[in-house]
């Protein structure tokens, strides 16, 4: 990419004094037409900066830098298909503190250019269904121990589909209620799943999410029954669960066919992304995903994205979180492709089940 990036000096048409124009596209005297995807990513930057900006979908660029009312600054680079990509920013010729600003702001950003890597964490769906009996389910809530929210699926159209996991957990919370069990429900107490589950043991069932609430319980020795809540983290479950057999050693369960692994998966997803990325970006809601650490950037705006934070990165993780993470990640995506080549890929963590009935026929063959 180094050996096509230039960066040139233009007359411009279309400035006036105290105002700095920022181009979408422009035509360069030798390069043709260039696009300029990054342009809202360099008017942040002028705005940063304390001038005024204002975007236009094409700057008109003249050869030399003696033609037109004002100046322009260009950085380009010819993509893999021969195609120009780049920046520009034009000020009038007699604001010297405008001129001076859209030349450090294409310099700026021009400076972090590179061939990337974008890696999406696609946890968007996680689980297809709302959870039964919930409408509420589309509100997202804050991660943490047992408190995934893979089953926080967008509301779908009436009626919704519900998952075989909370079908056969469902079934196991009637059953355990009707021989007269205590059922225990491992998960996140604020989770709308939980709610049903409760509802359908009214009376006799409580919801635990760590071993000090597994501490606190007091319930008859010999009628005690457990389920994993859909959606929680299984590895998070699973200490609780541990805890709960060794204060009930009677303590029965539904069978391990019937965990889902959703909130597992996107977690591990989520890991998986963090890990490999050089930053990592949490778009849209920032209390939707606990993600603490020096490479993590909560954005619910990608225009507010700082070249520093991107200098150096390779490879940018980005993690969707909220309803609005949809139309911010196409967003997102397209001003990264104004900064350099760009690869988009998509990375996602499945846990399938295996029947050990079907384990055993495939090793006896």
């Amino acid at each position: 990419m180094n050996r096509s990036v230039e960066r040139r000096q233009f007359g411009a048409i279309g400035t006036v004094p105290g105002e700095i124009l920022i181009g979408r596209r422009c035509t360069h005297p030798d390069r043709g037409r260039v696009r300029c995807p990054a342009a809202p990513l360099v008017a942040a930057g002028v705005r940063r900066a304390g001038h005024q900006a204002r975007e236009v979908p094409h700057l008109r660029l003249i050869a030399g830098s003696e033609g037109g009312d004002g100046v322009s600054f260009t950085a380009s680079y010819l993509d893999r298909d021969g195609c120009a990509v780049g920046l520009v920013a034009a000020a009038h010729r007699t604001d010297e503190a405008g001129l001076a600003a859209a030349r450090e702001v294409i310099m700026t950003w021009s400076a972090v250019w590179r061939t990337r890597r974008v890696m999406i964490a696609d946890v968007r769906n996680a689980c297809v269904r709302e959870p039964a009996g919930s409408a509420s389910d589309t509100r997202r809530r804050r991660l943490g121990p047992l408190r995934d929210r893979a089953c926080g699926a967008p509301a779908m159209t009436s009626p919704s589909p519900i998952c075989p996991h909370v079908a056969q957990v469902h079934a196991e919370a009637r059953r355990f209620a009707d021989r007269g069990d205590h059922v225990v429900v491992i998960g996140n107490r604020e989770h709308p799943e939980a709610s049903a589950l409760l509802a359908l043991a009214p009376g006799r069932s409580v919801v635990v999410e760590s071993e000090d609430d597994v501490a606190a319980l007091h319930l008859p020795a010999d009628r005690v029954s457990y389920l994993v809540q859909p959606g929680a983290v299984i590895e998070q479950a699973m200490p609780v669960l541990a805890g709960l057999r060794r204060r009930y050693p009677s303590l029965r369960g539904a069978h391990p066919d019937h965990l889902c692994y959703a909130g597992s998966d996107r977690t591990e997803t989520i890991r998986l992304v963090t890990a490999t990325s050089d930053r990592t970006i949490l778009l849209g809601d920032p209390d939707g995903t606990a993600m603490p650490g020096p490479t993590v950037e909560a954005v619910h705006d990608p225009t507010l994205l700082r070249p520093a934070w991107l200098a150096g990165a390779e490879c940018i993780g980005i993690v969707p979180a909220g309803p609005s993470s949809g139309r911010l990640l196409t967003r997102l995506v397209d001003l990264l492709s104004g900064l350099g080549p760009l690869s988009v890929v998509r990375r996602r963590v499945v846990t399938g089940i295996d029947s050990a009935t079907e384990h055993n026929m495939s090793n006896s063959l």
